[in-house]
């Protein structure tokens, strides 16, 4: 694992941290205070069967905690991929202990498949269940699908390259 100290700008379209990041039509909301948001994404490379996985953590003041970027092999379909980085930007926050989170992600198919009321029948079930264990783990918890414009920062982390089990999480 490789830890990165001020590689912010390298993913965002603004220079102060503090600032709401704003894509032509589309904006990035900060959460309610006391709360943190999840941005989430992956990727997938079929020919490696592996993906990507991009997660960027922010508080209330728009202030970046933490991002990471992890690749996964064995990865053989989107739903996969999008439900893994669902899984992995859950687990990032509950490291430090954050239990009040809102997971944002470009995703509807796995919006749906994790919002689902009745047991899912997919083949990811283990991975919905847990996603749905992390859930338990927050005092408060909500899932939003956003257009991918809004969800820039993760999104790019996805689409850079790593090799199988690498991973890279930079803590401000």
């Amino acid at each position: 694992m490789t830890v990165f100290v001020n590689s912010l700008s390298l993913f965002s379209n603004s220079s102060d941290v503090g600032e709401p990041i704003i894509f032509p039509n589309v904006s990035w909301y900060p959460p309610f205070s006391g709360s943190w948001k999840v941005n989430v994404d992956a990727s997938l490379i079929k020919a490696f069967c592996s993906a990507t996985l991009g997660v960027v953590v922010r508080d209330s003041h728009c202030v970046v905690f933490v991002w990471a970027m992890k690749a996964v092999h064995h990865v053989t379909s989107p739903l996969q991929a999008e439900l893994l980085v669902i899984l992995y930007g859950m687990e990032l926050p509950n490291r430090f202990a954050f239990t009040s989170l809102v997971v944002e992600r470009d995703s509807l198919l796995a919006l749906k498949e994790v919002d689902r009321e009745e047991t899912t029948l997919c083949r990811w079930c283990g991975l919905v269940k847990n996603i749905e264990i992390q859930c338990q783990l927050c005092e408060s918890f909500s899932s939003v699908f956003i257009k991918r414009e809004a969800n820039m920062f993760a999104h790019k982390l996805s689409k850079l390259p790593l090799v199988p089990r690498e991973e890279h999480i930079w803590v401000n």
